[in-house]
């Protein structure tokens, strides 16, 4: 991937910032419709942190970066609203603030540093339980540990990820997490993944994790990692194929056994019929049948958070 001033670009650069700009959408009218039905007690300010905002453009590519994408969908969030963009290139941070000036962001705070040192003063100095999304898209592999951070020291703050796999599977063997390891590193209860655009040799996706249910949005290509076909995006993406088919293999053992553990009972409510296997938080490639679950529907349904 082409290199400019530290930030990246390629061909897929622009279904990138088309994907952002979606998801920026999204979370922007879920967190509002939070604020509206929670009238009184609720601190109603969006936080936002992007950890490699760039020089605010992708010239090459014909895109705006993530900071401008962010400010256009900020401008129908109907709340109040801080952004902090995080730079540590000199040049871009010029190039930025150039950009920004022009917009007139009074609540935008640009940090010349390394978003390691950033991040967790304003996670500090942010208030509790702040609502939000931090935005992390580096050139090679995400820093999980201070996403970590984010998720224990502020829950609500929603985060995106934007990885290359292919980079993930080949960093695994000297000791770096896997995709799944990462996430579950990461510590939130739910994600999205998106489909990589074909023809990516990097098999760019994003990732977006809360600790909260929500549907698929499949137009997007992102879908939830504990539907069928998140399942299999993230096993694709996390896996190469002579491990998928060990995993299949394995898997069809464990099934075997969790069911009959269960002799055909829902080991939830215990009177319906099990029909369907739920894995367990961590359990996703784990062999153990103790990660698995047999439940009936009804109760399947239960456990994912989602309607019958």
């Amino acid at each position: 991937m082409p290199v400019t001033n530290g930030q990246g670009h390629s061909p897929m650069t622009p279904d990138k910032q088309s994907g952002l700009s979606a998801m920026l959408a999204l979370h922007m009218r879920v967190v509002a419709n939070v604020f509206r039905k929670n009238a009184g007690w609720l601190r109603k300010e969006y936080l936002y942190i992007d950890t490699n905002a760039g020089s605010g453009a992708n010239p090459e590519e014909g895109v705006p970066g993530s900071p401008l994408i962010f400010l256009d969908r900020v401008k129908s969030f109907g709340y109040p609203w801080t952004a902090h963009f995080i730079e540590c290139e000199a040049a871009n941070v010029h190039m930025l603030t150039g950009r920004l000036n022009g917009s007139r962001t009074p609540n935008v705070t640009v940090h010349h540093d390394s978003n390691v040192a950033v991040v967790p003063e304003i996670l500090r100095t942010a208030p509790a339980r702040s609502f939000g999304l931090v935005y992390m898209d580096p050139n090679g592999t995400p820093d999980w540990d201070l996403l970590s951070k984010v998720s224990r020291e502020q829950p609500k703050l929603d985060i995106l990820i934007r990885c290359p796999t292919r980079v993930l599977k080949r960093t695994r063997y000297q000791g770096a997490p896997s995709l799944v390891d990462a996430m579950e590193m990461v510590g939130k209860e739910a994600w999205l993944i998106r489909e990589p655009i074909p023809g990516d040799r990097h098999d760019w996706t994003f990732l977006f994790g809360a600790n909260y249910g929500f549907g698929a949005w499949g137009s997007e290509r992102f879908y939830r990692t504990n539907s069928a076909r998140g399942k299999e995006i993230l096993e694709q993406l996390n896996y190469t194929k002579q491990e998928i088919e060990q995993l299949h293999q394995g898997l069809l053992f464990v099934k075997q056994a969790v069911r009959e553990r269960s002799g055909g009972v829902c080991e939830l409510c215990g009177t319906a019929e099990a029909t369907e296997i739920h894995h367990v938080k961590g359990g996703y490639g784990d062999l153990d049948p103790q990660k698995r679950m047999h439940l009936c529907h009804s109760c399947h349904c239960k456990v994912e958070g989602v309607d019958e």
